[in-house]
């Protein structure tokens, strides 16, 4: 009887620890997210906003006691989104997700909120797409927080990254966000 049931604790262990770490393929980019990126874990479910809403994608999340990170692809419903990074609309998407992390911190929901820098970010690393970077400071139930707000495209889909980590938890929250943002571009299909 023990070793039937210790066998079914171990076979749901198991099933569990799978469910957690498998890879999400997106169907119509390519992308493949791993079970770890940039040294955060993949949370266990990938959230279809598409199923609500046509145009509205799906969410992958990373994260660790200190962060977490949102990984956005979707439409918005629009047949054409351009690759330019400063095409207009893209431009103007990258605003408005910002303006809509500041109505938040308007409603009260982030203290002491301040935008640090909006702007265009260029690696000059081999494969890390160009982007609009937008950083924030803010304070919520008396944790100070840094966070980070990445706008490209890819494939016909906006890719936005809402990257957000405990302000004492790193030296150079700069960089792992960065960091992040490179280890995604590099997951990136470059034949499709």
């Amino acid at each position: 009887m023990k070793t039937k049931q210790l066998s079914c604790c171990l076979a749901l262990t198991l099933l569990a620890v799978s469910a957690w770490a498998d890879p999400y393929r997106h169907e119509a980019t390519g992308i493949i997210f791993p079970d770890v990126l940039a040294g955060l874990d993949k949370g266990a479910e990938v959230v279809d906003y598409e199923a609500r809403q046509a145009g509205l994608g799906i969410s992958v999340r990373y994260g660790s006691p200190a962060s977490k990170v949102d990984v956005y692809l979707y439409t918005m419903g629009r047949d054409s989104i351009p690759g330019d990074l400063h095409a207009p609309l893209v431009k103007e998407h990258f605003m408005q997700a910002s303006e809509e992390i500041i109505g938040v911190a308007e409603q009260g929901l982030y203290e002491n909120f301040k935008v640090l820098s909006e702007g265009e970010l260029a690696s000059k690393e081999a494969g890390v797409l160009p982007v609009w970077r937008a950083i924030y400071l803010f304070s919520r139930a008396g944790q100070d927080y840094r966070s980070y707000l990445y706008v490209a495209t890819f494939h016909n889909h906006f890719l936005k990254v809402r990257y957000t980590i405990l302000a004492e938890s790193a030296d150079d929250h700069d960089r792992d966000a960065d960091d992040f943002w490179a280890a995604l571009c590099h997951l990136l299909p470059t034949d499709q």
